[in-house]
């Protein structure tokens, strides 16, 4: 007998185990499958609101008619245009602004790692969370270095990486779903930036415009712009041209403002050299599958900018 009752209770707590086991497969399974079926990727508040716990140390401030201008552009208001991995991007009604929001989810972490209860876990935690610094450590210190040293080369307007209380604005924003917002923007990270046409947009259009000189003349502006970089410390060479690139009122600009990374080498004669003739063979590669009647004229000027380099 005494057997059999030890049997049962063993008996009886594998099954408490085995539906306890079933039920927490179950309800971890539903929640698996609600966030990755009903879990709504569209615009929202939150998805570029900063945590708590957010901080940023710049030293960017704003003067007052810097205020004033941003007041007016805001006035109006901004439809969506893309998004990119870390950025939702919508225009200016008058199309000659854009405004970036940052996705905030991929720079902070995840709250529940605050409280995870295993201590084998402990190291795994801390470095996910020291993971999500970082990054955004260095996304918005790329952004600041931009705005205070390579603004106009940016075409950049207004920058914004903090909580603050003196902006006293906020910005109607219109979703890919048609859905309007009205964005506080004391409480969220952004950037304003001038409306440019993309590199290989504006090639194609001076070309059906007759415009072959131009062309030429833009492609070798973009190198000027690379040179002018590169002796404030900036690399370009390992960029897509496509999308890195564009043009403003006949200017060319960088349009990653924070992609460039420093590097004090190219400040070098040498390192800007070599700087500006990579990426002259990356424009070069790119005409030859784009526009290969350009490509031996553009290797004409080409030589002459990298001698006046070498000189």
């Amino acid at each position: 007998m005494q057997n059999g009752g030890v049997e049962d209770v063993e008996r009886a707590g594998n099954k408490f185990f085995y539906f306890w086991f079933i039920g927490t497969l179950s309800a971890f399974t539903l929640l698996v499958i609600s966030v990755c079926f009903f879990h709504s990727d569209s615009f929202s508040f939150d998805k570029i609101k900063p945590s708590r716990d957010f901080s940023f140390q710049a030293t960017t401030s704003h003067s007052q008619k810097e205020i004033e201008a941003l007041r007016s552009i805001l006035s109006q208001p901004f439809t969506y245009l893309a998004e990119r991995n870390d950025t939702y991007v919508f225009i200016s009604e008058d199309q000659t602004q854009v405004i970036k929001f940052f996705k905030m989810k991929g720079m902070t972490p995840e709250y529940w790692l605050n409280y995870v209860p295993f201590p084998w876990l402990d190291k795994k935690r801390l470095r996910k969370i020291d993971e999500r610094a970082r990054v955004r450590q260095e996304f918005f210190g790329g952004l600041n270095i931009a705005f205070d040293h390579f603004r106009y080369q940016n075409a950049l307007t207004f920058l914004h990486l903090f909580h603050t209380q003196y902006l006293k604005m906020k910005v109607r924003v219109i979703d890919a779903q048609g859905k309007p917002h009205e964005i506080p923007l004391d409480r969220v990270p952004f950037l304003l930036q001038k409306k440019a046409e993309l590199l290989p947009d504006h090639i194609t259009r001076l070309l059906s415009e007759d415009k072959r000189e131009e062309a030429i003349r833009s492609l070798c502006q973009i190198l000027e712009l690379v040179k002018s970089s590169c002796q404030k410390g900036f690399a370009h060479a390992n960029e897509n041209i496509e999308i890195a690139y564009g043009f403003v009122e006949g200017r060319s600009i960088y349009i990653r403002s924070t992609y460039l990374p420093l590097d004090s080498s190219m400040k070098t004669s040498q390192g800007t050299l070599k700087e500006v003739f990579t990426v002259s063979k990356t424009i070069e590669s790119w005409l030859q599958r784009k526009h290969p009647d350009l490509v031996s004229d553009f290797q004409e000027e080409v030589q002459d900018i990298l001698s006046c380099l070498e000189d």
